[in-house]
């Protein structure tokens, strides 16, 4: 909205500035339209920050109040120009509208940029961790499944085992929650990956139950199928984050691109000598 007023104040400039002798009135008439326009995105703007603030976890907004203030004041500069008949001068603030919505709408996206970077940061982090609890399980698991091959149907250590199994279990759906909150945010994450964690669980609940049961070869071997689940869902995520990854050095690659061209733009600029 803001890049479709820009250009639409400029186009305005030129028109102002070649056509002398169109009427006042008609240019009033089109200044009033784009005030107007760009007076309720302002609102919008001060509405969305509002809004943001109530939340419980405010995003990180730019402070935008300079920026929205000169806007106003060349707008209001234009129609005190044309209410006087100057066109030059008309067309001189309404070319100053249109860098002030350019500088308004340039730091709108970086701060965007900034806070997707900042997003993105913490859902690698995220994915991370839940990588590694995945691959934790799958160590214990194997240890356990070890455990058991060795075990006769007196030995005490069946209430230890199936102790941590609950707890794996327990463990399992941390991550399996983690995941889901993470899935909603990332893309790169398929909500069917929950659902394999959540089936593990039942393999798990399993396990326990034919340790009890003195079925020691099939809770071995549910404990085999646990820990090779748990493997391809671990090889799954790792592709989810390398794509994470990617997605975080393309957005570092365009924020450079973005800040080379306004050093560029700045050093073309002729200095006021």
């Amino acid at each position: 909205m803001l890049f479709r007023s820009e250009s639409e104040f400029r186009n305005l400039s030129n028109q102002t500035k070649s056509s002398p002798t169109e009427s006042l009135q008609s240019l009033q008439n089109k200044q009033s339209e784009l005030q107007d326009r760009v007076q309720k995105t302002l609102e919008q703007l001060g509405q969305l920050k509002k809004d943001n603030q109530a939340l419980p976890q405010p995003m990180d907004f730019p402070n935008t109040q300079t920026f929205e203030q000169n806007v106003k004041q060349s707008m209001q500069q234009t129609q005190s120009e044309l209410n006087k008949g100057n066109t030059s001068g008309a067309s001189q603030s309404q070319k100053q509208t249109a860098e002030d919505l350019s500088d308004l709408q340039k730091t709108m996206e970086e701060a965007a940029a900034e806070s997707q970077e900042a997003e993105q940061s913490v859902n690698i982090q995220q994915l991370r961790e839940i990588i590694d609890a995945v691959l934790q399980a799958s160590f214990r698991q194997e240890d356990l499944m070890l455990q058991i091959k060795k075990l006769n149907i007196s030995q005490p250590q069946i209430r230890e085992i199936s102790r941590q199994q609950n707890q794996m279990k327990m463990d399992i759906k941390t991550a399996s929650d983690s995941l889901y909150a993470l899935s909603k945010k990332a893309p790169q994450i398929s909500p069917k990956l929950r659902k394999s964690l959540s089936g593990i669980q039942h393999t798990i609940q399993q396990s326990v139950q034919n340790l009890v049961n003195g079925e020691f070869p099939k809770s071995a071997l549910n404990m085999q199928t646990t820990m090779t689940e748990l493997n391809n869902i671990a090889l799954l995520l790792q592709e989810g984050l390398e794509a994470m990854q990617q997605q975080q050095r393309q957005q570092i690659d365009r924020k450079s691109t973005r800040l080379n061209s306004s050093h560029m733009s700045e050093s073309r600029m002729p200095s006021s000598a």
